[in-house]
């Protein structure tokens, strides 16, 4: 977002510019969002001059000033800061002054009446550490309203900017639009005479053919001081502020203001370096960037050297070895353009957001770079001391203006409806394109500043950004429909499903991020190798993709917790990523955590969560999709972030389709979780796959079940499913149930087994079983599990 005050684009479009709803809606359909900016509180501010100071009686730290607010008043303010003296002019805030919610009234500090308050930047609004009181020009005039010495108006236009309109993140490229808008035209309110293209040339600038094409113009001043200037204007920093941009010394707040009004970066060296400049790739050095960082350039950067060392990453960041210094005499600017590629990887590789990366990445106006440089040499001389002396330029292929073909039916094609011939070309034109017609056939050269335009479908697009749509339409676009059930609503009616499922045992459905924190997320990943990262994330706590959908819903549980809620079931349906190979594996994931009780608080003995009840929870979720039991395999398992002795899975074809287990002590111990919290997750993918359809109706057998019990003694390394499995392959005829009914480990059972009964349950359709057809069966089963498992009857 760019925020911009009214009155500095009134000086460009040459009319007023109100903060109505009309204003707004004339944005919206021109492409651009307005959004809220931040509040700031400038509106009732006086400009004061501090006349006297004297030290509070009955406190060290506070002063008792007199200010001067015009009209022969005189205000006594105590204030607490070290920086006042005598002479200072300074933002007062009177009795009554609204500052966000906090009203100044007057009142005694320490026994001493106070009339108002002295404000600081930070005060006022500004996201900035002042330090203290805002210390105005010499020139403010005492009793002038503040806005009114500012050259501002009280409407801000906080302007959401797409990626494509790299052209509109400054005031140029702004004032366009709303000329456009308004059918108005805008201008620089400058003379713009390039004088400094008739310097004495110092030197020459050289390119190694390697990154000759990332390179369009290269232009470097070298500037003497000829006054010590140590702040700029007080209308300058506010703009810069309002927009944004942090303050540093008066040589790059004037750079970043001159960015910020015409859209082209500038760097600036100090002039202790030598006249030798040279471009080339990386070469693996180290440089330490003004951001204190020391990278390692690689051999796709694009590289400034100054006596065959690093000094800047172009378009990105320069050295901070290199970098002009408040008290330098001499001074290099440098106004360049390289090409959107070179400084999209820069910004990708080094990660670090800059002003001028994201305006060179998004592409600059390679026309406008010579007038924006002597914008910026003015602004220097007027408001730093720096007269400009001499020059040297790389003299590089200038860019090949391109043209555009569009045919005359594809707007019609594209939109389903057509604009008279005058009105596409009227509006192309006030785009600021030059256009031909040519046949059946419209030739269009873009303007410099619009990189969006590529293709002849971007500019049917700028005809309708313009045009509008018609208030009627002649004309319709048909399309062949045919009504299909897609897969898509199948996996709607799974998600549907499993929400109706876990909402009725209690759970909660959760909401987090698809990004997440490559620590978060190495947690829970198998294999680092596994995590996708970003190349360009919004900030470092969302650098990665997550694996699993366990990081999230551990943020969730810690929040929960730390709120002293410790019954916590919480389930999230949604997409993870992996690496595989070469490609990125995409997966839709059900994830679930459990922790605390199963049942609200009673006066009965409470249960809680535990590994088997997680486990129960993956198989009733199977049973109520009618997934085939057969197909799965269980084993004991070792999941990342989970408890190794309590942790597996659920295999289908050696392929892990769920886990659950226990949540590591190692990670519960860092974040001081005491209790016992259980993981599930489920592939929706195999799922959706698997399930089957659960509605099949057959009439009750009157006949009865007859249920016969095995009590065994197992191997301890033999597993229930394992016996299950060969009861089900070896008894399959008139088998309706599996029951657990008892499981032992005691002295009386041998060493290396333990005991487990098992219930048998069988029904015949259509008439009563007999022993004689059962016990041949049974006797052939334990035949079979000793022979296999060397699995003996208890007692027999």
């Amino acid at each position: 977002m760019i925020v911009l005050n009214s009155h500095w684009l009134s000086e460009w479009v040459g009319a007023p510019i109100d903060h109505s709803d009309d204003v707004a809606a004339m944005l919206l359909t021109q492409g651009f969002e307005l959004d809220e900016p931040a509040p700031l509180h400038l509106d009732q501010i006086i400009v004061g001059e501090i006349t006297a100071v004297t030290p509070h009686k009955n406190a060290d730290k506070l002063n008792v000033c007199s200010v001067a607010v015009g009209e022969n008043r005189m205000l006594q303010i105590v204030c607490g800061c070290s920086s006042v003296r005598v002479g200072v002019k300074v933002a007062v805030a009177m009795v009554g002054t609204d500052l966000g919610g906090f009203v100044i009234e007057k009142r005694a500090l320490r026994g001493v009446e106070s009339h108002g308050m002295l404000c600081s930047l930070d005060e006022l609004g500004f996201k900035t550490h002042s330090g203290g009181i805002w210390h105005l020009h010499s020139e403010a005039p005492v009793g002038m309203q503040l806005n009114e010495w500012l050259n501002r108006s009280s409407h801000r236009f906080g302007i959401e900017i797409t990626p494509n309109r790299g052209d509109c993140l400054s005031v140029r490229g702004m004032a366009r639009e709303f000329a456009l808008g308004l059918s108005t035209s805008s201008s620089p309110p400058w003379q713009d005479d390039l004088s400094w293209m008739s310097l004495p040339e110092d030197g020459q600038i050289t390119v190694t053919s390697e990154v000759a094409d990332s390179v369009r113009a290269f232009h470097l001043v070298k500037c003497q001081r000829a006054k010590h200037v140590s702040t700029v204007p007080d209308w300058m920093t506010v703009r810069l502020l309002e927009a944004g941009f942090s303050l540093h010394h008066p040589v790059v707040n004037i750079l970043n203001y001159a960015m910020l009004e015409t859209g082209q970066p500038f760097h600036a060296y100090s002039g202790a370096l030598s006249n030798d400049f040279h471009l080339s790739g990386g070469d693996n050095q180290s440089l330490q960037l003004l951001n204190d960082d020391e990278v390692v350039i690689d051999d796709k950067t694009l590289v400034i050297n100054n006596n065959g060392k690093p000094a800047c990453i172009a378009g990105y960041m320069g050295g901070l070895s290199s970098a002009s210094q408040p008290d330098d005499e001499y001074i290099y600017v440098e106004a360049a353009y390289f090409i959107q590629e070179q400084v999209a990887y820069h910004c990708r590789r080094y990660v670090d957001f800059t002003q001028s990366g994201s305006r060179f990445e998004r592409g600059i106006d390679v026309g406008f770079v010579t007038s924006a440089l002597q914008r910026a040499l003015d602004l220097l001389e007027k408001y730093a001391g720096f007269t400009a002396v001499s020059r040297s330029s790389l003299s590089v292929n200038a860019p090949r203006q391109y043209d555009i073909t569009v045919p005359s039916d594809l707007p019609q094609r594209v939109l389903g409806f057509e604009y008279a011939q005058a009105d596409l070309v009227s509006a192309w034109e006030r785009s600021g394109c030059q256009v031909t017609r040519q046949r059946e056939d419209y030739t269009i050269v873009p303007p410099s500043w619009r990189n969006d335009m590529r293709i002849p479908q971007d500019m049917v697009s700028e005809a309708l950004r313009l045009l509008g749509m018609p208030n009627q339409l002649s004309s319709s676009i048909q399309l062949p429909i045919q009504a299909v059930r897609s897969e898509h609503e199948e996996v709607d009616s799974l998600s549907d499903d499993i929400r109706q499922l876990l909402v009725g045992m209690g759970f909660c459905e959760s909401y987090t991020y698809t990004f997440d924190d490559v620590d978060s997320v190495s947690v829970f990943s198998e294999s680092a190798d596994d995590i996708v990262t970003l190349r360009n994330p919004i900030s470092p706590a969302y650098s990665a993709l997550r694996t699993t959908i366990f990081p999230g819903l551990f943020k969730q549980v810690k929040r929960n917790l730390a709120q002293q809620h410790q019954d916590i079931r919480l389930f999230e349906l949604g997409r993870c990523f992996a690496n595989s190979g070469d490609q990125i594996h995409e997966c839709d994931q059900l994830a679930a955590v459990m922790t605390g009780r199963t049942a609200p608080e009673n006066w009965s003995n409470d249960l809680f969560y535990d590994f088997y009840y997680a486990k129960d929870l993956l198989c009733t979720l199977f049973r109520k999709q009618g997934v085939d039991f057969n197909s799965l395999q269980w084993r004991s398992h070792p999941v990342a972030g989970l408890h190794p002795h309590q942790s597996g899975q659920y295999l289908v074809d050696g392929r892990v389709v769920a886990t659950c287990g226990l949540l590591h002590p190692a990670v519960a111990k860092p974040a001081k979780i005491l209790q016992s919290i259980y993981f599930i997750s489920c592939d929706l993918t195999w799922l959706f796959r698997a399930r089957q359809s659960v509605n099949h109706y057959r009439s009750p057998s009157k006949y009865p079940l007859m249920r016969r019990d095995l009590s065994l003694l197992v191997p301890t390394h033999v597993c229930y499913e394992q016996i299950q499995a060969e009861i089900r392959s070896g008894i399959f005829q008139n088998l309706k149930k599996i029951v657990i009914f008892d499981q032992y480990h005691g002295s009386q059972i041998p060493d290396g087994f333990y005991s487990i009964s098992i219930g048998l349950l069988f029904q015949h359709p259509q008439r009563t079983l007999q022993d004689d057809e059962l016990n041949p069966m049974l006797a052939e089963l334990l035949s079979r599990l000793e022979e296999k498992f060397e699995i003996k009857q208890r007692g027999g």
